[in-house]
């Protein structure tokens, strides 16, 4: 029988390449050998948690955040320092902490972030409502192509 998992108070979360990062509560696994494997069953949402937390906060946005932004949304760091306008240099140094980030690139980046982020949501609803179009047309068609007797409509005899 499986043993239940135990219930870790306090997690730091390493794994997101954030350093400030503490779960607290979770399940943790413990294996016979010792190793414990955490139980994170919605990484995606938590993962969406931790980027709008950066992007909403007030101090600036540290090298290691804007990496997990990119990261984030999937972004290669010359895609992303092109959305930013500025050199992939410059980008890597600022990942890196080697190089502050300026507040007008803060904001720039916190408003590319977003724009970006909302462009493609707005793709994936209208994606969304032209599957669900495409859908109800394709039923729409199979309905018309029922012949009304079939339809439970039978015609009254002698009209």
């Amino acid at each position: 029988m499986a043993k239940r998992p135990k219930r870790q108070e306090r997690y730091q979360y390493l794994e997101s390449g954030l350093s400030n990062v503490v779960l607290r509560r979770i399940a943790a696994h413990v294996c016979e050998c010792g190793e414990q494997v955490i139980v994170l069953p919605n990484v995606e949402r938590l993962h969406g948690l931790i980027f709008e937390k950066i992007i909403m906060k007030e101090s600036a946005i540290r090298g290691d955040e804007l990496r997990f932004l990119r990261k984030t949304m999937g972004l290669k760091g010359g895609d992303f320092a092109k959305m930013v306008k500025v050199d992939p240099t410059t980008l890597s140094k600022w990942e890196s902490g080697s190089q502050a980030i300026s507040e007008e690139h803060d904001k720039l980046i916190r408003f590319a972030v977003v724009l970006t982020v909302s462009h493609r949501a707005k793709q994936e609803v209208l994606e969304a409502h032209q599957r669900v179009a495409d859908q109800y047309l394709d039923l729409l068609g199979k309905i018309n192509a029922i012949p009304a007797s079939e339809a439970g409509n039978p015609e009254k005899p002698g009209k």
